[in-house]
């Protein structure tokens, strides 16, 4: 029975966490909303976060509420039209060999200027084809890295000639694909990486761990402020590396980029590095020197691009919207797709919510049913619970052996 007990109290407490209207007791921080709207405006509402947004939260756990009710939305990047359009850049066939199953492509790129980056390789063909691809790049022919893999086909009027690449600033491609097939690459495309506007945060640059022909810099990243640039800044201004970024995401370290980096006076101070995932944890900048002598690291700013939220206005037009953040222990949260607004409601136009000033949230504490009290909580319940358990079984065990010698 009080095995039973314990269970159900565990239960409840994590449940609570679910479950229920809003609670802002597990949320530093909070900001007031304001509108001028009418019932003739659009219905749908967009607040661009801003940098105390940014640098406050967790990602994840941005909570709308009105009252003790969740607004639904959905949050996208903000996309600056101008940088998003891509640039047609003409390739160079240096290479092509046809082996027994395979046929190898080597092409050469020009060579981008700073903050632009080769997003996709177009194939041609004047015959119906299909392929699979696999792409690598490099700085040099030399040297690849793997980027990425892709079907491209040719069914008559049916097309699907374009590669969406990892995002690379080489300037070699090496193709590897079926042979026999008449395909080309005569086209990639490029395009600049800022969009319309950047939050950026300055880290310490740690003391380097020297390991077999490389450097490791560990950035505990202490704020979790999550980026998806990272841009670097050495004491030498002409360097080739290659260079390795893990970041330490869901208890595992998962690579956030890989590959060759050459960096002359006229890319400018900094060496831009898109990452394959949003980094908001710790983690590692590995710079393999191999032979040569150590470039150093003297700076290092995390960016992330400008983002905005979207949601249905609520009918209620009295009680005033707030935007509460600061809790390291939320989830992103799960919203029915349902209500939150479409493309075709968005298209039709949006009302602009501008954030007032951070404050404290003065409801702010740690409670029995949040995290991390609950967890502790938990796990002291789950602990004792085996505990007794145990103490049970060895009840049951003396008795059973006291019997026996009798």
């Amino acid at each position: 029975m009080k095995f039973s007990l314990i269970f159900v109290i565990l239960f409840s407490l994590t449940s609570s966490l679910f479950a229920g209207p809003f609670q802002p007791s597990g949320f530093k921080y909070k900001k007031d909303i304001k509108s001028t709207y009418s019932a003739e405006d659009s219905k749908v509402g967009r607040i661009l976060l801003d940098e105390e947004v940014f640098k406050g939260s967790f990602y994840g756990d941005i909570r709308l509420v009105q009252g003790d009710s969740y607004i639904p939305y959905f949050r996208r990047t903000v996309v600056d039209r101008n940088s998003s359009k891509l640039e047609k850049i003409k390739t160079k066939l240096l290479y092509k060999k046809d082996e027994d199953y395979q046929t190898i492509f080597v092409l050469e790129l020009p060579k981008l200027p700073p903050g632009m980056v080769y997003t996709r390789l177009e194939a041609e063909s004047d015959a119906s084809y299909e392929a699979q691809l696999e792409i690598s790049s490099g700085s040099t022919p030399n040297h690849w890295v793997y980027n990425t893999s892709s079907s491209v086909f040719r069914y008559g009027e049916e097309n699907n000639a374009q590669v969406e690449l990892n995002l690379t600033r080489n300037r070699f491609l090496r193709v590897e694909g079926p042979n026999n097939l008449s395909y080309k690459f005569p086209y990639a495309y490029a395009r600049k990486l800022e969009t319309a506007s950047v939050w950026t945060s300055n880290t310490d640059i740690p003391t380097p761990e020297a390991e077999d022909n490389s450097f490791v810099y560990l950035f505990p990243n202490e704020t979790q402020s999550p980026f998806s640039i990272l841009n670097l800044k050495f004491k030498e201004n002409k360097w080739e590396r290659e260079i390795k970024i893990t970041a330490f995401e869901n208890h595992e370290w998962k690579p956030a980029f890989n590959g060759m980096i050459s960096h002359s006076p006229e890319d400018g101070e900094f060496t831009t590095i898109p990452l394959n995932f949003l980094v908001s944890g710790k983690y590692k900048v590995e710079i393999i020197n191999g032979d040569n002598l150590p470039i150093r690291l003297s700076q290092a700013v995390q960016s992330q691009t400008q983002e905005e939220i979207l949601f249905y206005i609520p009918e209620d037009k009295e009680n005033k919207i707030e935007l509460y953040f600061g809790n390291r222990y939320s989830k992103y949260p799960d919203f029915d797709q349902n209500f939150v607004p479409g493309n075709e409601d968005i298209q039709a136009g949006t009302v602009s919510f501008t954030l007032e000033r951070q404050m404290d949230n003065p409801e702010f504490r740690w409670s029995l049913t949040e995290p991390p009290t609950s967890g502790y909580i938990a796990n002291g319940l789950f602990y004792l619970g085996l505990a007794f358990i145990a103490g049970i079984g060895w009840i049951f065990y003396k008795k059973i052996n006291k019997e026996s010698t009798v």
